[in-house]
């Protein structure tokens, strides 16, 4: 029995002894060349950053440890180092970044879609480029009402007015139209389904001017009425072609060129 008893209290013992040394050890010391972060609402954990790169390396807790699983059930904020990798989902109130960013999952969709008032602004310093390689479509966008720029399309199909920044609108459904001074480029268009139209000239501003008339439709009978100081057209044809135009000079002294008659339209 006496043996049994001190058999016993020397494993009380040993436990004891190796208890206090396991308490005893030291705590590992935060590593040379690393500088820690604390991260707000979660005390006793802290980000671990290279002092080199600046990289975020590990998550640990006070002494050093690494911390395999960190859960925060409130708001946190982490300040200072670079995310190089997070998997899973993620939510933010606020997003930015202050470098390159890259969005290029494959076979995956991306989808920028704010709801209510939201926006979305794309405005870059430097130059933006869309290019998918797939064949796309751009929906209920004005383009280029601030500050226009080239455009080049295979097949342009309007709706409604076009304008012509050189020129004048495109009329949709006319019967008639006034050429004023100076136009060299308009369109007419739909002309009542190649019914009668009538182009009136504006008064000429002097000798030389050129004014110039396209028809998207063929066209009736056209009658061509002048504004003094003109008195007359010559040579200008009574239908065209759809998709024709015809360009025009005002000569205002007979005989310049040679056989012309004063105030008068010419085809150019």
């Amino acid at each position: 029995m006496k043996r049994f008893f001190t058999q016993k209290y020397e494993a009380v013992l040993l436990i004891a002894i190796a208890a206090l040394f396991v308490l005893s050890m030291p705590a590992p010391a935060h590593a040379a060349g690393y500088t820690y972060q604390s991260i707000a609402n979660t005390p006793g954990i802290l980000v671990k950053i290279d002092q080199v790169t600046g990289r975020i390396v590990d998550i640990v807790d006070a002494n050093g440890r690494s911390v395999a699983l960190m859960t925060n059930s409130g708001s946190g904020t982490l300040t200072g180092g670079v995310v190089t990798a997070i998997t899973g989902a993620g939510s933010f109130t606020t997003l930015a970044a202050s470098n390159t960013v890259t969005l290029s999952p494959a076979n995956t969709t991306v989808t920028i879609s704010p709801t209510g008032t939201g926006t979305v602004a794309i405005s870059p310093v430097g130059a933006l480029t869309v290019n998918p390689t797939a064949a796309s479509t751009l929906n209920n966008t004005s383009v280029g009402a601030t500050t226009a720029s080239t455009g080049k399309f295979t097949t342009l199909t309007k709706t409604s007015e076009v304008v012509v920044s050189t020129g004048r609108a495109v009329l949709i459904g006319t019967t008639s139209d006034t050429l004023p001074a100076s136009i060299t480029t308009t369109f007419e268009s739909n002309n009542t389904g190649s019914g009668a139209f009538t182009v009136t000239l504006a008064a000429p501003t002097g000798d030389g001017e050129h004014r110039r008339i396209c028809f998207n439709n063929l066209t009736g009978t056209i009658t061509w009425t002048v504004t003094g100081p003109a008195t007359a057209t010559s040579g200008l044809p009574t239908t065209m072609a759809a998709d024709s135009c015809i360009e025009m000079v005002y000569n205002s002294v007979a005989g310049t060129p040679t056989n012309s008659a004063a105030t008068t339209w010419y085809q150019y």
